[in-house]
Formats: structure tokens, sequence, C-alpha cells
């Protein structure tokens, strides 16, 4: 029982030195996986709630989630189809379209 307390105090010990040592790697992954722009938490929460395995600390994991919720983060660079196109980008297609 002591020898199982002082590995887990040695494993603590030795994560708070290195994160001490690495200060903004530290929080460069957590404001990566945490991010401040609603549309991103939000695409990254429901991920969480849709796959139990996923790991917001990876970049891959990240990076999948994102493609895969692109329109709730709000990507529309005109690659995707058109019913991924917002209703205001229809409108000016529909609107240019009446013009002609």
């Amino acid at each position: 029982m002591r020898f199982a307390k002082k590995i887990v105090l040695g494993t603590a010990a030795a994560l708070l030195v290195t994160a001490a040592g690495f200060p903004h790697q530290i929080a460069a992954i957590y404001h990566s996986s945490y991010p401040a722009d609603p549309h991103k938490a939000h695409a990254l929460a429901l991920c969480q709630q849709d796959n139990s395995s996923f790991i917001r600390f990876l970049p891959s994991e990240r990076a999948d989630c994102y493609a895969r919720m692109r329109t709730v983060v709000g990507d529309n660079t005109g690659i995707w189809s058109r019913h991924d196109r917002s209703v205001m980008h229809l409108a000016q297609l529909t609107h240019s379209q009446l013009t002609r």
C-alpha cells in the first residue's frame, strides 16, 4: 500500500515538474482543446457526446471533429455542396440569377 502511494506521488510530482518546465506548450494544448470560439467549443462538445472515445487533446481528433461539424464551426468556404451554404449566400445566388 505504501509503495503504491509513493508511485502515485512520484508520478504526480514528475508531471508537475514537466508542466512547470513547459508552461506555454501546456497552455497552447489547453487553449486548443477548450477554444474560446463558441462554434468550435460547441462542435467539440457534440463530438464528445457522439463518441465516448473522442480525445479532445489530440490535434488529429479535433481536426476530424471540425471536419465532421463544419456547419457548426461556420467554415463556409464554398467548397462544399449547396445545402451547406448559408441562407444569405443562397439568397444572393438566387438574386443574381434573377437579375440576369
